[in-house]
């Protein structure tokens, strides 16, 4: 199994007042070089995007300037081409792009046109609007975008691969996937369940034909351990190399995750996101979307194999 063949990344040339400029920040450069290693590991293909937010007067007078002066587009694409170089340096065949409108719909629609296999993009890094790509960027690409999405934190000495799992098949593709980026990066891979605390246990109950609460998560318990066997059975996790860190844990999920991601200094979170049945487009598992806000390291968002994008 193969990571992705067709890397796209997305590239923030925004810094201070200036619409295109080669200083990055941070996140934009450890977006890049994590595209570059993707790329290089999987002989996959790369394209770097920088999409500019402009209104239609300031469009039009770019498209209209006189074809000999050096424009914003021109300055952009240099520095694009500079990174393309570094990328071409070591071996990967790269393309870049410079499109107008929002960053998002932008990379959406080069996934659907082109076929990307994963996007990369960097987060808190604030553009000259004030607006983070965590906030707008990253959580609508979540939402709406169909393949992967990588959202690169710097890695600030942490190490480790975190797969969330509800044992949905989404995140058995998650799953797959961290067992790889660990098995790539030498590192521990840490697969965490949590039961959630059911406020509709006393139905649970009946249904079960059990008498207490605690047969019930009992019972729960004993249903998730099965379960994680077979995820630690699957084909990708036994070919990682180390034998897995297993964590089944009582609570919210989405504080559990942050958790452990403190707890064991963990580099990347792999987690799958759930569409709700009929309606195109659209996040239903929150907690994915609710650690974009406040997770402190990189992560990786998987759709499920029918998700549709409502983005043309």
């Amino acid at each position: 199994m193969d990571l992705f063949k067709k890397v796209l990344v997305g590239v923030d040339l925004s810094f201070a007042s200036h619409l295109a400029s080669d200083e990055l920040s941070e996140p934009n450069q450890e977006a890049i070089d994590r595209g570059i290693q993707f790329a290089k590991e999987n002989e996959a293909e790369l394209h770097l995007q920088y999409s500019m937010d402009l209104n239609a007067k300031t469009i039009y007078l770019i498209e209209q300037s006189d074809s000999d002066s050096f424009n914003v587009v021109d300055q952009a694409l240099e520095v694009l081409k500079k990174i393309a170089a570094k990328a071409e340096s070591a071996g990967i065949h790269t393309t870049y792009s410079v499109k107008f409108g929002k960053p998002w719909v932008e990379l959406i629609r080069t996934v659907t046109q082109d076929g990307f296999e994963v996007v990369v993009i960097g987060t808190k890094h604030h553009n000259i609007v004030g607006e983070s790509l965590l906030g707008s960027t990253g959580q609508r690409l979540l939402r709406y975008c169909p393949c992967p999405v990588f959202v690169v934190q710097p890695h600030q000495g942490r190490s480790g691969v975190l797969v969330a799992t509800d044992f949905s098949e989404v995140a058995d593709t998650a799953l797959d996937y961290g067992a790889l980026a660990a098995k790539l990066r030498g590192e521990d891979l840490h697969v965490l369940h949590v039961i959630e605390s059911h406020r509709d246990i006393p139905i649970l109950k009946e249904l079960m034909g059990l008498e207490s609460h605690e047969e019930v998560e009992g019972k729960l318990a004993v249903e998730a351990a099965e379960l994680m066997q077979l995820c630690v059975n699957r084909p990708a996790v036994q070919e990682c190399g180390k034998e897995p860190i297993v964590t089944i844990a009582q609570g919210d999920p989405g504080s559990m995750i942050q958790e452990v991601i403190e707890q064991e200094n963990i580099d990347l979170l792999c987690i799958g996101t759930i569409a709700r049945s009929g309606i195109s487009g659209v996040l239903l598992g929150n907690s994915a979307e609710k650690l974009m806000r406040n997770v402190t390291c990189s992560l990786l968002a998987l759709k499920p194999k029918d998700f549709k994008t409502t983005i043309r």
